[in-house]
């Protein structure tokens, strides 16, 4: 992404430098969202700035897909296809999907909704070759330094000891 943005020159800098629009007049490939669940609320910043960009697919990374509500639900399914689930639609999914949890065949059907869109796996299927987690306590004590500090934020003076440790005692008065 160097370079991009007026008056930019390829190689000029080690650090990517450019602008929102820049960034917004090329056509992504994929878009990968981890922690999803941050798209859940349609009316937030990140779902309006992200729904910006012009992407080919995209992936979204969750642990809590379904956490609260339909509406949220309905949210993520926007954010992936949103010519499949638009936003108009919101009320009329969750009205239909709203007694999924009483009425099996209900639930069903918001299976097959699914499907294509949800891909899960537990630490159990994917992670069977890895050994138990082993959890090795280190206890070290702490140098002089920090052990000013220390004292110094239980005795709630941390102000002046900073002063005194980074400019010298004779700035501290």
């Amino acid at each position: 992404m160097i370079g991009i943005g007026s008056g930019a020159k390829k190689g000029d800098r080690d650090i990517p430098n450019t602008t929102f629009p820049a960034l917004l007049r090329w056509k992504w490939k994929v878009l990968v969202v981890d922690e999803a669940h941050r798209l859940k609320n349609a009316n937030s910043l990140l779902h309006r700035t992200l729904t910006q960009f012009s992407v080919g697919f995209r992936v979204l990374l969750t642990g809590t897909p379904i956490q609260n509500n339909l509406q949220e639900l309905y949210s993520l399914l926007s954010f992936i296809q949103p010519d499949v689930f638009s936003a108009e639609e919101t009320d009329d999914f969750c009205s239909k999907y709203a007694n999924v949890q009483n009425q099996p065949a209900l639930a069903s059907a918001l299976q097959g909704v699914l499907e294509p869109f949800l891909l899960r796996r537990v630490k159990a299927e994917v992670a069977v070759d890895l050994p138990k987690k082993t959890e090795l306590l280190v206890y070290h004590g702490m140098s002089a330094l920090q052990k000013k500090y220390y004292k110094a934020f239980l005795m709630k003076d941390l102000g002046e000891a900073v002063v005194v440790s980074v400019l010298g005692a004779k700035y501290s008065d």
